[in-house]
């Protein structure tokens, strides 16, 4: 046990320095800074004087940051550290408390989730992802809590926790929709409910529904007022097209964060074989949900939830999965453990999987905390090439062109921010002509 506290500790002081990196520019980052930055100074949670698809909690607290002097991009990625703690000890408890016996198979799924690209890349980056995530596991681990008290005030008070990190959530990530199943569930799958229903007045059950009622309402207002579709309308014509893609970018993102590599490392004649490696994952995922069917909880359904909005998602991007990269591997653990108990050989060849997995996380560690402290150096250190839409399968071709908007591709990475950091450093030969305007500013308010 003790070599798991050190690997952890150790990883921790990995993610911590990260703290210090230079602003990493994403897309989504410069419209939810420009958001915070415009609603601060009392122009509203708006980009180019426009509404966007985000809904306002990430750019309130970054708004409530520059108002406080704080705008820094270390302090934006304490707080993603921050999240990225909280969450996973979230986690952990309902792992702990709901799939496993012990304490090893967690520890392995933390691991495991500490070492993912996923994970490694976007805590370094100011978006909603690890503050989601937080907020999710956190809420989980709430309704989880209310199923072990007897149906009363105590399961209650768990149950309202949940609803009020629920709304959180949803004032973060449009996602968050999938927390209201789980809190459904949480509360219509008490063995107790219905018999402390069955107890009470008609006054306390006309007093309970208005209150359901009431927090539903409330729910659907937070909804609606925090979520759109919009940016969803210019991908919807050509629904098959939309179809084969969608499947296509999650096969995609699920085999990369199996390999724990980006397709962009892989030769490209090995792509599309490597997709058979997302849906090895699906399948020992789905094993896992069966192998559990009968202690169906919150996390359960939260997954499932989750998993049926993303694959609905007409875009492609590993970080879709981030909240829900430790359940991933609880599910997929269980299957495999299933697997190994009847085929003693699947051990040898799941240890050197790990080790793999764990030394090109390791790598991909080191690489960010170069990035880290490459000072003057990092817009060569941090150049992220933008690549042209390619597959070597002229279908899939014409279907990225015609669906994928600017800074999503499907074998590529995002928009590159070369000139822009250029532009900044002045430590190499680009033209500060072409840096990003809106990226500039971000980077000078929130350097």
């Amino acid at each position: 046990m003790r070599r798991y506290q050190v690997s952890f500790c150790i990883l921790a002081l990995c993610y911590l320095v990260q703290v210090a990196t230079p602003l990493r520019l994403h897309p989504d980052t410069i419209v939810l800074l420009s958001m915070a930055d415009s609603f601060a100074h009392g122009g509203g949670l708006l980009f180019h004087g426009q509404p966007t698809v985000f809904p306002p909690g990430y750019p309130a607290l970054a708004a409530l940051l520059l108002k406080l002097g704080l705008a820094h991009n270390w302090v934006l990625i304490g707080f993603n550290m921050v999240s990225l703690a909280v969450g996973l000890w979230a986690a952990a408890y309902i792992l702990r408390r709901r799939l496993y016996d012990t304490i090893f198979p967690v520890s392995v799924v933390c691991l495991v989730s500490l070492f993912s690209f996923v994970f490694i890349k976007y805590s370094t980056i100011p978006l909603t992802e690890s503050g989601f995530f937080a907020l999710a596991m956190c809420a989980l681990a709430a309704m989880d809590s209310a199923s072990q008290p007897r149906c009363g005030r105590t399961f209650w008070l768990r149950i309202v926790a949940g609803w009020i990190l629920t709304l959180a959530a949803l004032t973060v990530r449009r996602v968050g929709l999938a927390l209201i199943p789980a809190l459904l569930w949480s509360i219509f799958s008490h063995k107790g409910v219905r018999a402390y229903v069955r107890r009470l007045s008609s006054r306390m059950k006309i007093a309970i529904l208005l209150g359901m009622g009431g927090a539903g309402a409330f729910t659907a207002w937070v909804v609606i007022e925090t979520s759109t579709l919009r940016d969803r309308t210019s991908v919807v014509n050509g629904l098959a097209d939309v179809v084969y893609l969608t499947i296509l970018g999650r096969l995609r993102e699920l085999s990369e964060m199996t390999l724990n590599l980006r397709f962009s490392i892989l030769p490209a004649a090995m792509r599309p074989a490597a997709l058979l490696v997302g849906v090895l994952l699906l399948a020992l995922v789905l094993g896992g949900v069966i192998l559990s069917r009968r202690k169906i909880h919150a996390a359960t359904v939260f997954l499932c939830s989750y998993s049926l909005i993303v694959f609905s998602w007409p875009y492609y991007d590993p970080r879709f999965w981030f909240p829900a990269v430790p359940l991933l591997a609880a599910y997929a653990g269980l299957s495999i453990q299933y697997l190994v108990a009847r085929r003693r050989f699947l051990e040898g060849v799941l240890r050197i999987y790990l080790i793999l997995f764990m030394v090109i996380g390791a790598m991909t560690i080191g690489w960010s905390t170069a990035i880290t402290f490459s000072g003057e150096q990092f817009p060569n250190a941090y150049r992220r090439p933008k690549p042209a839409v390619t597959t070597g399968h002229s279908v899939m071709d014409a279907v990225a062109r015609r669906f994928m908007p600017d800074g999503y591709y499907l074998w590529g990475e995002e928009k590159s921010f070369r000139s822009t950091y250029c532009a900044i450093y002045r430590s190499c030969d680009e033209s500060p002509a072409a840096a990003d305007e809106d990226a500039l500013h971000v980077f000078q308010t929130f350097r």
